[in-house]
Formats: C-alpha cells, sequence, structure tokens
C-alpha cells in the first residue's frame, strides 16, 4: 500500500460520515413533509390548511435540494473509489448510483 492509500480512505470515511448526516437531514425532512400533509389533509378548508400546505411546500424543496446534495456526495465517492487500483467492481456501483 502507498502512501496515498490511507488519506484516500480516510477522505472516503469522512464523505461516506457527510453522507450519512445528509441522509439523515434527508429522512428529518421527509417526516417534517408527511407531518404537514397530514394536518394540512385533516383540516377544513381555510387558512389553517393553506398555512398547513405552504409548509409543505418548503419542506419539498428542502427535500430536493438535500436529495441533490446526497447524490452529488454519493457520485463523489464513486469517483474516489473509481480511482483506487485493483477496483472491479466499478461499473457495478456507478448503476446502483445512477438507479
Amino acid at each position: 500500500m502507498n502512501k496515498q492509500q490511507p488519506k484516500k480512505y480516510e477522505k472516503l470515511e469522512k464523505q461516506c460520515f457527510g453522507v450519512y448526516r445528509q441522509y439523515n437531514e434527508l429522512n428529518r425532512h421527509l417526516k417534517a413533509l408527511a407531518v404537514y400533509l397530514w394536518h394540512a389533509s385533516e383540516e377544513s378548508p381555510g387558512e389553517s390548511q393553506q398555512f398547513r400546505v405552504g409548509q409543505a411546500i418548503e419542506e419539498l424543496s428542502l427535500v430536493r435540494k438535500e436529495s441533490w446534495n446526497l447524490r452529488v456526495k454519493l457520485e463523489e465517492n464513486v469517483m474516489l473509489i473509481k480511482g483506487w487500483p485493483g477496483e472491479g467492481s466499478n461499473e457495478q456501483i456507478n448503476e446502483e448510483v445512477e438507479a
């Protein structure tokens, strides 16, 4: 193993923790979105329901942003892994990310 390998592993490990945090953040936004939509569906039409729908729309925007950020981080990790010598399953990893 050359001297750069531990640095690559360290970088990948940090990025994996970043992906994990991003995943948790995305789940938090999805749960909040579900709650806002549930409350909106329970309420009769009016200002309160419009407020809940507005909150849900804002939360959906955050979900889309977090989802995009998570995809970017996953693709960065795949590129790091592809750069390692002896990785035979690079195409399989790339297909899983694209799916």
